[in-house]
């Protein structure tokens, strides 16, 4: 049977902002607060660097800032430096250890260096401090899978999405993860609940063509391939591989 690649996304880093109303910064100088916000304001204009600049200056002002080392983490990761944002977020850890977020980022930064064994071990300790914490839920199974252990991926994608009913990465990994292992019915199932909340994900409709085509759904897969080469765009390997099943079906325009 033809396998898919399975569409893996480790979530955006949790970083906690602070309002200016927040009870958390009673005792933060209104340096360091400043400081922060600048960095924040850096981050949405994607300037990385001004921000760790700006996030320093709050955390030399006011050194137990867990958000601003947190917020930094966040930022050399951005720029491809994990080994600063795993020590940014280990420090966030040392002045705060029930920050669901602090283990969640340092999970996300262990597994963008494959170290997923690692990367478990935060994902657990982030969801025993919050129960509800869907992304955790979702990076987990993301570890999981890439630990070949596909069952523990299912489970935990499947309580993302109880969590977070639009989580449509998680049902596209299902869906991906079903087709993999010949649950057909499953996978187009899971592929038509992502692409209900996120209708622009063009893998979706080629994955999903895939299973209705291996179900002999032929005319569902049709117009699944047809709408990869009409949103495709740029990703010649998408275009490439729905029309060659168009090809093979006959729904070639």
């Amino acid at each position: 049977m033809h396998r898919i690649a399975r569409l893996i996304l480790l979530s955006l880093l949790m970083l906690a902002v602070l309002s200016a109303c927040d009870s958390t910064t009673v005792n933060i100088p209104d340096s360091a607060q400043a400081a922060y916000k600048r960095g924040l304001d850096d981050i949405n204009q994607g300037a990385y660097q001004d921000a760790i600049q700006e996030y320093g200056k709050a955390i030399q002002a006011y050194p137990e800032y867990v958000e601003a080392y947190l917020a930094r983490g966040g930022a050399y990761y951005r720029l491809g430096d994990v080994d600063n944002a795993i020590k940014d977020f280990e420090q966030a850890i040392r002045l705060q250890p029930d920050n669901a977020n602090a283990f969640f980022n340092r999970g996300v930064a262990y597994a963008a260096r494959a170290e997923f064994d690692k990367a478990i071990q935060d994902f657990d300790q982030a969801i025993t401090l919050d129960a509800e914490y869907a992304e955790a839920y979702y990076n987990r199974g993301v570890a999981y899978v890439n630990q070949n252990d596909p069952q523990k991926a299912i489970t935990d994608w499947e309580k993302a999405v109880e969590l977070k009913s639009d989580y449509a990465d998680a049902y596209y990994n299902l869906g991906a993860t079903y087709f993999n292992q010949g649950e057909l019915e499953k996978a187009i199932t899971n592929f038509s609940q992502g692409i209900q909340f996120n209708p622009d994900e063009t893998a979706a409709y080629l994955y999903r063509g895939m299973a209705y085509a291996q179900s002999d759904e032929t005319e569902k897969a049709i117009a699944d391939f047809q709408k990869v080469v009409e949103t495709c765009g740029e990703n010649a390997t998408w275009c490439q591989q729905a029309q060659q099943q168009l090809d093979k079906l006959g729904g070639s325009k």
